[in-house]
């Protein structure tokens, strides 16, 4: 099914037209195209395979989930807050929107 995806739409196109004659032609001329081949000498035979299409090769797919980091530790409140806060100074150091703590200034 790969093959089939990988195929351009004039090359499906031919294929399904070379299917389609193959079908319709009886099976004992296909039984002697396939004798008449085998019994071409092997250069004619690789002259033949030569022209065949030729698969561009493509990339190895990975098996192998790849799984995502590990999370991040949660800062301690020390990091967030390196002193202690006054009663009153912690809801200046809150977001009222959010009440997450708001982003030190430099």
């Amino acid at each position: 099914m790969e093959d089939w995806a990988a195929l351009k739409p004039s090359e499906r196109e031919r294929a399904r037209d070379n299917f389609a004659s193959a079908k319709l032609a009886p099976s004992g001329s296909r039984a002697g195209s396939w004798e008449e081949y085998q019994a071409l000498p092997q250069d004619e035979r690789d002259k033949l395979a030569a022209q065949a299409t030729v698969k561009k090769p493509r990339a190895a797919k990975s098996r192998k989930a790849i799984s995502p980091p590990p999370p991040l530790p949660a800062p301690s409140p020390r990091e967030i807050y390196p002193r202690e806060p006054a009663r009153g100074e912690l809801r200046s150091l809150l977001d009222p929107a959010t009440l997450l703590p708001l982003q030190s200034q430099p």
